[in-house]
């Protein structure tokens, strides 16, 4: 019995508990009068709030709601994983789904492909996208996005609608 007891004792002082990948799934919607459809195409980042890892910002083209899908070796999507982020974009039913390599506190940051905002900057919002992205203003351009803290300690759902 006591043994049994140390066993588990030691095995929960062992130090620091792993690194747990998580990720973040939902939806990302627009709204056209009553009709709600899936955003296809716009774009999802997770970024760490714990910057540490930044050594070079990451280029915006290629990652914008309106360009093309990047190739997996793509510059920007190489050094936002350098970093320990996390990039989608929403399906053709506006699901997507971002997996960052551990629990913590992020950025998510989503970017609208089919909705355009009245281009009212939210200066501090920008100014945090702007230490990821060598050009925060380019990735956004006119499109409406979300931003917000999250702490993540498991998978979760997260979705988004833009009006």
């Amino acid at each position: 019995r006591g043994l049994a007891m140390g066993g588990a004792f030691f095995a929960g002082s062992s130090g620091p508990v792993a690194a747990k990948p998580c990720t973040i799934s939902g939806f990302v919607q627009i709204s056209q009068g009553v009709v709600k459809k899936g955003d296809e195409g716009a774009v999802v980042f997770v970024l760490p709030q714990d910057s540490k890892n930044i050594t070079e910002r990451a280029p915006v083209a290629g990652l914008r709601p309106r360009d093309t899908e990047p190739e997996g070796n793509h510059r920007g999507l190489a050094i936002l994983r350098e970093m320990g982020a996390g990039h989608a974009r929403a399906d053709k039913d506006g699901k997507f789904k971002v997996t960052v390599p551990k629990q913590g506190k992020y950025f998510v940051l989503v970017i609208s492909r089919g909705k355009t905002g009245d281009g009212a900057d939210v200066g501090s919002a920008k100014q945090k996208i702007a230490r990821f992205f060598e050009n925060a203003n380019d990735l956004i351009g006119t499109q409406k996005y979300q931003f917000s803290a999250e702490t993540l300690s498991n998978d979760r759902k997260y979705d988004v609608s833009f009006e």
